[in-house]
């Protein structure tokens, strides 16, 4: 069975995120309020809501097993530091623009780029990041 990408596509841009937990479906609110019922308290549900509905930044594995992972690690590290530039991302500054993260575990290479999806895509001075990370 084929899917439709593009109509895919336009059904996920059209799902908006509920900000507030007044707004959500009752289902939704019913599923995560059993499932962390004895975890939070009445009081937290809201910040907890609020949470789930954050933009999560962008993040990039690396398989520095091949050159192409082992240059991309390097470009990272250096070409995409913006060194003494002051990038504004959806009108929030960027620094550092991309930071490895230490936390995977063997030879697994992590880094974080400090902003979303949607920041690293309209961002002009990001947009050879965005090209590269695209490839």
């Amino acid at each position: 069975q084929r899917i439709d990408a593009e109509a895919a596509q336009r059904h996920w841009k059209a799902v908006t995120r509920v900000q507030d937990p007044a707004k959500a479906s009752p289902a939704f609110t019913k599923y995560y309020r059993a499932q962390f019922a004895g975890l939070l308290k009445a009081d937290e549900w809201e910040a907890f809501f609020r949470a789930l509905s954050l933009d999560l930044p962008v993040t990039v594995r690396l398989n520095v097993n091949t050159l192409a992972g082992m240059a991309l690690d390097h470009r990272l590290a250096t070409e995409f530091q913006f060194h003494g530039q002051t990038i504004q991302a959806l009108g929030t500054p960027v620094l550092p623009v991309a930071q490895r993260l230490h936390w995977p575990p063997d030879r697994t290479v992590a880094w974080q780029i400090n902003t979303n999806r949607m920041g690293l895509k309209k961002t002009p001075a990001l947009e050879p990041l965005h090209l590269v990370l695209n490839r």
